[in-house]
């Protein structure tokens, strides 16, 4: 509001000599217009509010009324102009009154016997300033509000549409796991067609890596690597002439170098297959030792993959415990001193040492074990 703007008064009194009084006051303080409108009843001035499209710069109330009387004056008043500013215009000079008025939002308190016109028109600029400065300060707060409420909006449709997205990659890698274990299992039973009497070996020798490379404390999704790089670890014996896995009598050199080579044509069947693990890498240095002693490449220590470290010690406990052509299985005990006797030499002692302390444990286990789809399911 400048000075050149009419100050739009609403003014409920019932008292005509007030009326005047206030009138004659505020033509003596104010060098500018005052657009004044009277009213003698509260309901009338209700009324009033709900009709006009802009309310007043200020209400001055009288408490006293023909239909209504002290604080409910005041009261029924803001509740139809809450955000008009008021200013109580009373002859009643009362503490307590004043103190619920302006606790009420009242943003002034004038008794009329102590009132003159500098007085009336310095409170009504106030009770206007101070209106407006509130008016600003509401619409700043639901500007932030909404604000607020529109960005929360969108969080909480990005976050629903993560966790679909999540739910859906979920889903998928379920999917992609399921599928591509059964890729592995029918692999897996490719290769054991062709040699019966190794009928179930891959399937042990997994399920040992995983009780071993669980009890060493391996993260579960590389444990499920592990799992389907062992169930396909023998895959390259498919280029092995089937006569020489099952031949009964001592192997020629040229037919060991055949049988050695399975790793390497395991290797070269999956190298290029995308799978989230390093399933070829670890087919390919399960026959390599701790020593340098292995085969093919002659890896020795932390060249070799831990998972692939941990399957050569389950391949071997896993094949001496088993009936082979060339002889019958042999005693469980005679496994476990096996891998004990050259644990840091060949076997990785972390494995070599949970296998030995742990092996009746480990044995039943491997018995029990139930991975299904999900190596999980133990």
């Amino acid at each position: 509001m400048t000075e050149r703007d009419p100050i739009k008064i609403l003014v409920v009194e019932d008292n005509p000599d007030d009326l005047t009084f206030l009138k004659e006051m505020l033509a003596e303080a104010v060098a500018y217009p005052v657009d004044l409108h009277h009213c003698v009843r509260l309901g009338e001035a209700m009324d009033y509010l709900q009709e006009v499209s802009l309310h007043p710069d200020v209400i001055l109330l009288d408490l006293n009324l023909p239909d209504s009387r002290g604080a409910d004056t005041f009261q029924r008043m803001r509740r139809q102009a809450p955000a008009t500013p008021l200013v109580v215009f009373t002859g009643l000079d009362d503490e307590g009154l004043s103190l619920t008025a302006m606790q009420g939002g009242a943003q002034d308190y004038l008794v009329k016997h102590n009132m003159n016109g500098d007085l009336i028109v310095r409170s009504i600029r106030h009770a206007i300033e101070r209106g407006k400065i509130e008016q600003a300060l509401r619409l700043a707060q639901q500007e932030l509000e909404q604000r607020v409420e529109e960005r929360t909006a969108e969080l909480s449709m990005a976050n629903l549409k993560l966790q679909e997205a999540v739910v859906q990659l979920e889903k998928a890698q379920g999917d992609l796991e399921s599928s591509l274990l059964g890729t592995v299992q029918a692999l897996a039973a490719t290769v054991e067609s062709r040699d019966p009497y190794t009928a179930g070996h891959q399937r042990r020798v997994a399920e040992l890596s995983v009780i071993l490379g669980r009890r060493l404390g391996l993260p579960e999704d590389r444990l499920k690597g592990m799992y389907l790089a062992a169930m396909v670890h023998d895959l390259g014996k498919i280029s092995v002439p089937a006569e020489i896995l099952s031949k009964p009598g001592k192997l020629s050199e040229i037919e060991l170098g055949l049988i050695k080579n399975h790793s390497q044509a395991g290797f070269e069947i999956l190298k290029d297959i995308p799978f989230p693990w390093p399933i070829a890498q670890i087919i390919l240095q399960h026959h390599e030792r701790l020593d340098g002693s292995g085969y093919p490449h002659g890896l020795s220590g932390e060249e070799i993959l831990k998972e692939a470290r941990i399957m050569a010690v389950a391949d071997v406990v896993e094949a001496m415990c088993s009936h082979r052509p060339y002889r019958p299985a042999l005693d469980v005990r005679v496994a476990k001193d096996e891998i004990w006797s050259k644990k840091g030499v060949a076997y990785d002692p972390d494995v070599a040492g949970i296998l030995y302390h742990h092996f009746d444990e480990i044995w039943q286990s491997l018995g029990e074990c139930k991975f299904g789809i999900s190596i999980g399911e133990q």
